[in-house]
């Protein structure tokens, strides 16, 4: 076998981090190798009104008709430009592609959309996805594009760059795209071994990529083994 992939990247590092956190599925809506709220991603990138016309608690059978009615709303299209435009300035130029094909696809193919606000809704509902919905709905694409966007929106929250990231700011952020924003610390108790473990992770992938560590000092606190 050649040799094992490292991670190149900060970003790459912190997905790497959390994939290999395998946590089952923690929360209602939380999907896929990322674990991702998807629901609360997806309202991330819509306006007041465009939610106001989904519903509370959004009823995702309506997303591909909103999507459509607003898709040149100027307000919506500065809020998806700035999402894609942090993703780049966090390093990631390939992933708002995906994220665009996404959402031209919920706007134009109305079976498509139907589809996949069933889909979104039936794992709001705690339903696991079957590898069928997995494929059609979440491929690895949309996966990756989806949980690069959530992080470098955390990142820009938080105020960092995503190559610089500490092991401590690793676990909240994956933290967070399991919840869908950035945790509290009722939140970061409650999930402290999920934390922990992609902390544990985050340092293994940094330390292959000795050019970028920064922050050496976070990585002297002693490893636990568990």
């Amino acid at each position: 076998g050649g040799k094992k992939r490292t991670p190149v990247s900060g970003l790459d590092a912190m997905k790497e981090s959390i994939k290999t956190c395998d946590y089952g599925n923690l929360t209602n809506n939380s999907l896929g190798a990322y674990n991702m709220n998807v629901g609360n991603w997806f309202q991330s990138c819509l306006t007041d009104e465009m939610l106001e016309e989904l519903g509370h608690p959004p009823d995702w059978s309506k997303l591909g008709k909103v999507l459509k009615k607003h898709q040149n709303d100027p307000k919506f299209q500065k809020n998806m430009g700035d999402k894609m435009q942090n993703m780049k300035d966090q390093g990631d130029s390939k992933s708002p592609e995906a994220i665009e094909g996404l959402f031209n696809k919920l706007s134009n193919d109305e079976q498509f959309a139907n589809d996949f606000g069933s889909f979104l809704k039936g794992q709001q509902d705690g339903r696991n996805a079957t590898s069928d919905e997995m494929t059609k709905f979440f491929g690895k694409d949309v996966q990756d594009a989806l949980a690069s966007s959530q992080l470098s929106d955390m990142a820009k929250q938080m105020n960092v760059k995503l190559k610089d990231v500490t092991d401590k700011q690793a676990g909240d952020m994956a933290l967070g795209v399991l919840l869908g924003h950035l945790p509290n610390d009722n939140e970061k108790g409650t999930y402290a071994n999920y934390v922990k473990t992609v902390e544990e992770n985050y340092r293994r992938a940094r330390a292959s990529r000795p050019q970028e560590v920064k922050n050496s000092e976070i990585s002297k606190v002693p490893r636990v083994d568990g």
